[in-house]
């Protein structure tokens, strides 16, 4: 005689859709378990759920990661949203996570309440002739500029594309220019091609502020430091990370190889 089916029980079905979204869960994915407004009350006094947004709870803990925070925000605005704009950016590795509000995008703001928290972004060429899809999961889609991919996701995610990402970084304010073409940069060095975007191929502003007229590939780094080296000089490199924030230990990098150089010359 087999065991009997183990029917989940409510909490059990919470924690299999959290572990899906990076610990957050709906109201709605609530009551779909069998969880009504006094179970998620209760639950919530007991610290079982922490609301996050209005009808968005993160399940067990106060402080979700980033990939909680982020999921929290799109499900939070309901279908069709995604993450865009620097949160995007962040998903894909761009940048860093930047504190402040999560920047999401929908076809269309009509209707969506506003959420502490979350920039929201009314981006009409999001929108899709395909039948809508359950939340929380979305299917690649497709709309806009010459129907060009939009969104898709990443760590189960509903996100921009890294091109349309760079697209509204580019036709917004919201970075300073040195974070935008860190972005680009990063982009690039992942090996997406971006249309619509000249490139240096410089991997920091530094390097750009030096570069000679004309291009300089990477494929001779190699070449033009034997040919310094040779010719007495002393060598180092730093990328724009460590350029930007770990200034005092490169200052004291070139300090001490310039004590070197100067002791040898004497």
């Amino acid at each position: 005689m087999g065991m009997p089916y183990k029917v989940d029980t409510p909490d059990a079905a919470v924690a299999r859709i959290a572990t899906e979204q990076h610990g957050v869960v709906t109201a709605k994915q609530l009551a779909e378990v069998g969880l009504g407004r006094m179970a998620i009350s209760e639950r919530a006094r007991s610290g079982r759920l922490h609301r996050l947004h209005r009808g968005v709870y993160a399940v067990g803990h106060r402080a979700p990661s980033w990939h909680g925070r982020w999921t929290a925000a799109v499900l939070a605005c309901g279908e069709g949203a995604v993450l865009s704009h620097h949160s995007a950016a962040a998903l894909w590795e761009l940048l860093k996570p930047i504190d402040g509000s999560i920047h999401v995008s929908t076809p269309s703001t009509s209707g969506r309440a506003a959420h502490r928290g979350i920039h929201l972004h009314r981006c009409p060429s999001l929108s899709t002739s395909q039948e809508p899809s359950p939340s929380p999961s979305y299917p690649d889609r497709e709309g806009g500029r010459g129907r060009r991919l939009l969104t898709t996701h990443r760590h189960n995610i509903p996100t921009t594309t890294i091109q349309r990402t760079i697209d509204d970084l580019r036709a917004s304010s919201l970075l300073p220019p040195h974070l935008l073409r860190r972005a680009i940069r990063q982009a690039e060095h992942k090996g997406h091609h971006l249309e619509g975007v000249k490139s240096d191929r410089t991997r920091s502003d530094l390097e750009t502020a030096f570069l000679p007229p004309g291009s300089i590939s990477f494929e001779d780094d190699y070449a033009r430091d034997l040919d310094l080296r040779s010719a007495g000089y002393n060598v180092l490199r730093f990328n724009d990370v460590q350029l930007e924030e770990e200034r005092e230990r490169v200052a004291a990098d070139i300090a001490a190889a310039l004590t070197v150089s100067s002791t040898s010359r004497g």
